[in-house]
């Protein structure tokens, strides 16, 4: 049911946004798997880009005058070899709950962690220009994991604002790992995957986990 519903949305959203001249705006909310999901498969060649829902009020604005570029904090790379067919990702953008931490540690996959220098808020990505090099670090750093570590498979596991996690969906491209999403369970004690994410040719595909 999940998947039909992503693709029925991302359906509609490309067809209102459809021969336009300008940037068409997408105020979207989910849960954070289906935001990315969904951000996949509007992609990246569109001319669709998210507005950021400020938790603080509940209001559709970017907080922050200025960009920051503070989410293209990796670490955990350097842990990594030649040769690791699947890797953990924690995007801790708005926090770092234990249920996320268990959860990865219970994979037993090296893991690489994604989070702001600064403070974990909601407003991390607060401007556009921060969406978009988000969004493109996360594309090179998807094709990195393909290329130079053999990385078949991504074990994500957000916790982040509705605009970053559209945001990651659009980076998902050709030639990247399969990503499988995962969503806290238990009242956020531990989390398990939702949404599997698959690269054919030219086509992105999800399926239920």
């Amino acid at each position: 049911m999940l998947p039909a519903a992503i693709n029925a949305a991302a359906t509609r959203v490309e067809v209102v946004a459809s021969g336009k001249n300008y940037r068409a705006a997408l105020f979207a909310t989910g849960t954070m798997p289906a935001l990315i999901a969904l951000g996949a498969k509007i992609g990246n060649k569109s001319s669709i880009f998210p507005m950021l829902k400020h938790r603080e009020g509940g209001k559709w604005f970017w907080p922050a005058n200025d960009p920051t570029d503070d989410c293209s904090n990796i670490t955990g790379l350097g842990e990594l070899s030649a040769n690791e067919p699947e890797v953990t990702i924690q995007l801790a953008l708005t926090a770092l709950p234990e249920g996320m931490e268990k959860a990865a540690s219970d994979l037993g996959h090296k893991i690489l962690m994604i989070r702001p220098e600064g403070d974990l808020t909601n407003g991390v990505l607060g401007h556009p220009e921060d969406a978009l090099s988000f969004r493109q670090r996360i594309q090179e750093l998807l094709h990195l994991l393909k290329d130079k570590h053999n990385v078949s498979k991504v074990h994500l596991m957000p916790c982040a604002s509705n605009a970053a996690c559209v945001c990651f969906g659009q980076a998902i491209d050709n030639y990247h790992p399969d990503i499988l999403l995962y969503d806290f369970i238990d009242e956020a004690k531990t989390m398990e995957p939702r949404i599997l994410i698959s690269t054919t040719g030219n086509r992105c595909e999800i399926h239920t986990a």
